[in-house]
């Protein structure tokens, strides 16, 4: 993990409960892993998401753990190349 990525982790704590840490951290990395791009892994994660009902995913993933889940099968499916 380069410094970079770092600091866009630590950059998004306080915006969820810790008992979600893990599954956000997961949400993170694939975000970042995505983009490579500090700006546009955040743009991403605070874009209002039409797949999600208009909420944007780390809004919606800080609300409870199955909406994380939810946000977490967005952002793998478009690891994976899918559109979303």
């Amino acid at each position: 993990m380069d410094d970079i990525e770092k600091e866009f982790l630590e950059g998004l704590r306080g915006f969820y409960a810790p008992d979600h840490a893990d599954i956000i951290g997961e949400i993170a990395r694939l975000t970042w892993a995505m983009y490579r791009d500090s700006n546009k892994a955040v743009e991403f994660m605070t874009r209002h998401h039409p797949l999600l009902d208009g909420h944007a995913p780390l809004s919606m993933a800080c609300e409870s753990t199955e909406k994380a889940r939810i946000v977490l099968a967005l952002v793998k499916a478009a690891d994976a190349g899918v559109a979303v």
